[in-house]
């Protein structure tokens, strides 16, 4: 019988040598165990057609090298440096293989320190690379050139960034063809989306979970055909598109959305959700756009939120108690709405939060003393309200950097616990009815103060 499970154990072992063997690998195995054990690797190499094709691409294009302060000889060197003909691309800087086949897969070409600079037209042979999955371009500098709808033929692509990268006119419809995306960066470039073009986005692309479209052209597209999105979107930013109209708002209740930029779209209009509404969003940005009414008492719902800015639209009336609820929000921006009423006390047990403003609104009433211990706040601003009530005293100051209280009509002493709050950088309290001696020589990191 032994001898049985050793004859076994050996023909066993040869047809596991074959099997790999035939798949090209270099491998070990063990035979004198019932179990074999075996380790093996890939010997598989680039295919000399998807190395050439990456030579090309480099002749094709130039590379520039910043001069910015933490560049250094060892991170400004491009990347295509160690693209030279006759090694393995696999081994090549920004390039990666399939393990297994050895086929071109990943192409990261971005740098902080040096940029590609060229054009990639119809016939640039990047487009040979048909195993990519994934491709960044970001930051680089293709002189405006027309986005190529050649870019659809590489319909293996998961990510995809062209961020800043200088590409221009329209985006193809091709684009649409990569429907196995789950990330598209098109940020920062000189484009614009038509109406057509943005409808087979949205239907084709159905695993996306980010979008980003800042600073695109978008004033083209209805903001209703957004409800098509993917519902797996979890970043989404349109900000600075131009996109105008009625925001649908159910996209703030796409189930699992983290990140919403829409701001810097002046023809935005709509309003925050009032029921329904509870999301995983982590950051909300609504600043410099149209919006309006009031903040739903449902705000509180999002429990998750870490940036709330909605700075400069057309909000009104209080601020809910239910802000109270956002434990996790270190930024919270209401800067020049139409905001009445005293300030939010809730906001006294947001232990994260570390920058506050309020300013450009109609809030009344006193400075109270809890603004001064927020145990992470670093930054205040309530200039250009309304309140005229004194400010508190208060015990146990927090690190508090920026201080403004201009424009107010805050009267009163300026009370000594101000001057524990030694680690001032700012503090404005212009433009008050303030009395008392000032005591600036206390504040060793003060740069700017004012009391006049």
């Amino acid at each position: 019988m032994e001898r049985f499970i050793w004859h076994y154990n050996q023909v066993s072992c040869t047809l596991l040598f074959f099997y790999f063997l035939l798949l090209g690998y270099s491998f070990q195995i063990d035979c004198s165990s019932p179990f074999h054990h075996f380790s093996f690797k890939t010997t598989h190499s680039c295919p000399p057609e998807q190395s050439l094709a990456l030579l090309q691409f480099k002749n094709n294009t130039y590379i520039r090298s910043a001069n910015y302060s933490f560049c250094n000889e060892e991170n400004s060197s491009p990347k295509t440096n160690s693209w030279t003909e006759g090694t393995d691309c696999c081994s090549w800087d920004g390039v990666t293989c399939d393990n297994v086949t050895g086929n071109v897969i990943g192409l990261d070409l971005y740098s902080n320190c040096s940029w590609l600079l060229g054009t990639i037209d119809d016939n640039s042979t990047l487009f040979h690379l048909s195993h990519l999955q994934s491709l960044n371009l970001a930051y680089s500098n293709f002189l405006g050139s027309q986005l190529s709808p050649e870019f659809g033929r590489l319909k293996e692509l998961t990510y995809l960034n062209l961020s800043a990268s200088n590409f221009g006119g329209l985006v193809p419809h091709e684009m649409s063809h990569l429907s196995k995306l789950t990330h598209l960066d098109l940020s920062f470039c000189v484009l614009t989306i038509e109406q057509r073009t943005f409808d087979l986005l949205a239907s084709n692309l159905t695993k996306l979970s980010l979008l980003h479209l800042g600073a695109t052209n978008m004033s083209l597209i209805k903001p209703f055909s957004l409800l098509n999105l993917s519902s797996a979107m979890t970043d989404l930013d349109l900000g600075g598109t131009r996109i105008k109209g009625n925001f649908p708002d159910d996209i703030f209740r796409l189930p699992n959305l983290q990140i919403l930029f829409l701001n810097l779209n002046s023809q935005l209009t709509g309003y925050l959700p009032k029921s329904n509404w509870s999301s995983p969003l982590r950051e909300l940005d609504l600043s410099l756009s149209n919006f309006l009414g009031e903040i739903p008492y449902s705000i509180g719902n999002l429990f998750f939120l870490e940036v709330l800015d909605i700075g400069f639209c057309n909000f009104t009336g209080s601020i809910p108690t239910s802000i109270g609820n956002l434990t996790r929000a270190n930024e919270i921006a209401f800067a020049s709405n139409h905001f009445t009423g005293q300030l939010p006390h809730h906001v006294s047990g947001l232990s994260y939060l570390t920058a506050f403003d309020l300013s450009g609104n109609y809030f009344q009433g006193g400075v109270p003393s809890w603004l001064f211990t927020l145990p992470s706040l670093l930054s205040i601003d309530l200039s250009k309200n309304m309140l005229n009530g004194p400010i508190d005293l208060f015990q146990l100051p927090n690190s508090l950097q920026d201080v403004l209280l201009e424009e107010n009509e805050i009267r009163g002493t300026i009370p000594n616990s101000i001057f524990q709050l030694v680690n001032l950088t700012i503090l404005d309290l212009s433009s008050n009815n303030l009395s008392g001696a000032n005591r600036f020589d206390q504040f060793s990191k003060l740069k700017k103060a004012s009391i006049s």
